[in-house]
């Protein structure tokens, strides 16, 4: 057993083969199984058991048992997000006191919208989650089933509508689920909002109202959100074009709720257009990255059988997107980028305006663009009128925001702007790819601690004396004209997030091994 230094333990049973940081303080009647590891800054409350080969992260707060999973977070939210391990992590109990802590931060009597995706996960939280914000005095619309970005339109455009939340399964772990939370602009909500809830939350000072003022549930069709949806796309899209042209597109849905509605889109606006994978299957996404690969390789074929003018995976929960240009070959992130602000450049152009673009600063740097105003910033906590300044928000990772049509991600509308502005100006993806100088970029980790990423940040600004340097996210050094190395503490994880640019493959490892070989020497310092 290993116990660190100012550790407060009053009236508790601690088992063998326990590690305690610094400054942990437990109340009394707490219960600490073996095999345990329990961080520094730890606070834990009255009567609560800890279960043998459990994780307690730094300056967590634990206010009850941890029976079920193997890790306690030191915080719920990340990036206005929720995941856990279903019915383990993120049980029907956790739902409702989520809820609960959410709505008392709402006015009695406001609206939230509600949505999922098919898993029965989701649906079995979700409906958990219901109870929780009808008694404080919430009431709901109950989508049920429909793509995230159908309830996101409908939340930015009506201003009776206080709140979103959706559930869906995590996309690289299937027996995870994800609630997303959304403010009155359609806008994960910020850090400040979560830490009220987390605040709530682990208080359990939760509003419970009068049973007269309890909640209501409003069950919708999706009809009239599905029609105002398209038109709003039919609406600032130029829809005749696509069929006067005769463009022919591949689309994979990759068994997604999108599904639900993108393919009436295309017919409704005369798109030719071939479809795969457009109906839900729980099983094929269990495993993401087989169905990736398979769904290139159809499209891929596809494509160059029937010479088709490109192809869009629109990935399951409708915010990310894969495109393959004319040749069959799939884009990478930073390629897809750039065939983007390339149609955007020639959009600005035969404007006689510039368009101002916002991306974070990991998105590659290598092409300038002489009719775009890009700025480079840090990517979190946005508000909705300050978005609006932009004509496009990206991630350089395959997410598209066309503040035209919402200040949100949608790959759907993303998808038919892409296609709009290639047909308007008459050029193939596989010509703007071909124009685009040679380079290669590459993102990684570094396991870190959060206790030495303050550390880390001074070592790299240490490192950057003498260089071309910026701190407008983590830590950019230039090491040449269109090379440079970018170094994140992830906010939540135990890592380092690394972004390398350079001009060729074996440049860019040489970057990373002689700075991987610097972080792992910096921790030992």
């Amino acid at each position: 057993m290993k116990i660190g230094h100012h550790v407060l333990l009053d009236g508790c049973v601690i088992c063998n083969n326990n590690v305690l940081g610094k400054n942990v303080t437990a109340k009394a009647g707490m219960i600490l199984a073996e095999g345990c590891e329990v961080g520094q800054l730890v606070n834990v409350e009255k009567d609560v058991t800890i279960w043998p080969d459990k994780m307690i992260e730094e300056a967590s707060i634990v206010s009850h048992s941890l029976i079920l999973g193997s890790r306690y977070k030191n915080s719920i939210f990340e990036n206005g997000m929720v995941f856990g391990q279903s019915n383990v992590e993120l049980s029907c109990e956790m739902a409702t006191k989520l809820a609960e802590a959410f709505g008392t931060q709402l006015p009695v009597g406001s609206t939230v919208l509600i949505s999922r995706d098919y898993h029965k996960s989701s649906r079995m939280l979700k409906r958990a989650f219901l109870g929780g914000l009808l008694s404080a005095g919430i009431d709901v619309i109950d989508y049920s089933g429909i793509p995230s970005a159908i309830l996101r339109c409908n939340l930015s455009s009506h201003k009776e509508f206080i709140a979103g939340v959706h559930f869906r399964q995590k996309i690289d772990d299937p027996t995870c689920t994800v609630i997303t939370f959304f403010d009155e602009d359609a806008l994960r909500i910020n850090s400040e909002v979560a830490k009220k809830v987390e605040k709530a939350f682990f208080k359990e000072s939760f509003r419970r109202v009068d049973c007269s003022r309890i909640g209501q549930i409003y069950e919708s069709d999706h009809e009239k959100e599905y029609a105002a949806y398209k038109q709003g796309i039919e609406n600032l899209l130029e829809a005749n074009m696509f069929s006067c042209l005769g463009c022919r597109v591949a689309v994979d849905m990759m068994h997604g709720m999108a599904a639900e509605v993108f393919p009436d889109i295309l017919n409704d606006i005369g798109l030719e257009n071939i479809m795969f994978n457009a109906y839900p299957n729980e099983q094929r996404l269990a495993n993401i990255s087989s169905l990736t690969k398979q769904s290139n390789e159809d499209m891929s074929s596809a494509i160059k059988a029937l010479t088709l003018d490109a192809g869009f995976m629109i990935y399951p929960y409708g915010q990310r997107l894969d495109i393959l240009c004319d040749k069959g070959r799939l884009l990478g992130k930073q390629d897809s980028l750039y065939v983007v602000l390339s149609l955007l450049n020639r959009e600005a152009k035969a404007e006689g305006k510039s368009k101002r673009i916002f991306l974070p600063a990991w998105a590659a740097d290598i092409v300038d663009f002489e009719h775009l105003d890009i700025e480079r910033g840090k990517y979190a906590n946005f508000k909705a009128e300050e978005m609006r300044k932009y004509d496009l928000v990206a991630t350089g990772e395959g997410n598209f925001a066309f503040t035209e049509f919402a200040t949100h991600r949608d790959s759907m509308y993303a998808t038919l702007k892409i296609l709009q502005m290639m047909l308007k100006h008459k050029v193939k993806l596989s010509e703007l790819i071909a124009a685009l100088p040679s380079f290669y970029y590459h993102a990684s980790r570094a396991k870190c601690t959060q206790a030495l990423k303050g550390k880390m940040m001074r070592m790299f600004l240490e490192d950057a004396k003498g260089k071309e340097f910026s701190t407008l996210d983590g830590v950019k050094i230039w090491l040449g004209k269109n090379a440079w190395i970018l170094m994140i503490p992830d906010q939540y994880n135990e890592h380092l997030n690394l972004y390398i640019q350079a001009e060729s493959e074996e440049s860019s490892q040489k970057i990373l091994s002689e700075y991987t070989a610097k972080i792992e020497k910096w921790s030992q310092l």
